[in-house]
């Protein structure tokens, strides 16, 4: 309204002016408030996400020197046990390797390969097979 259309109006007509303005008044404060606490959990969110890449990075660091590990363990089992060279060597992906002559629980001997297979029973990813 222009002031000389509220110098027109009577006191009350002004009192409910003033009323509905403050209806109004607080109606915005609580939807200031809403999208503050909107705009607080996407800073949350965008916080957490930093977080969850960087541990991620540090997961991956984590099962490669994992996987480096378990190469080394298999490699010197071989070693120890007079196996095969180990495929990468023969120009393969590392992956397969075999034991020979290792007694097995059935008491018969032969070799194993291990191959990946995404998932399996015991939850390595790492399927074992008697050739």
């Amino acid at each position: 309204m222009a002031d000389k259309d509220l110098r027109k109006l009577g006191r009350s007509e002004l009192l409910e002016v003033i009323k509905m303005l403050q209806d109004e008044n607080h109606t915005l404060e609580r939807r200031i408030k809403e999208l503050e606490k909107q705009l607080d959990d996407k800073r949350i969110i965008i916080q957490n996400a930093g977080s969850i890449a960087e541990a991620s990075m540090q997961l991956n660091k984590i099962f490669e020197v994992a996987q480096e590990t378990a190469n080394q363990y298999i490699n010197s089992v071989k070693v120890m046990y007079g196996g095969g060279q180990n495929d990468r060597e023969n120009g393969g992906s590392g992956i397969t390797y075999a034991r020979n002559n290792i007694k097995t629980d059935m008491g018969s001997t032969g070799s194993t390969t291990a191959r990946p297979t995404g998932s399996d029973a015991d939850g390595t990813g790492i399927e074992f097979i008697d050739d």
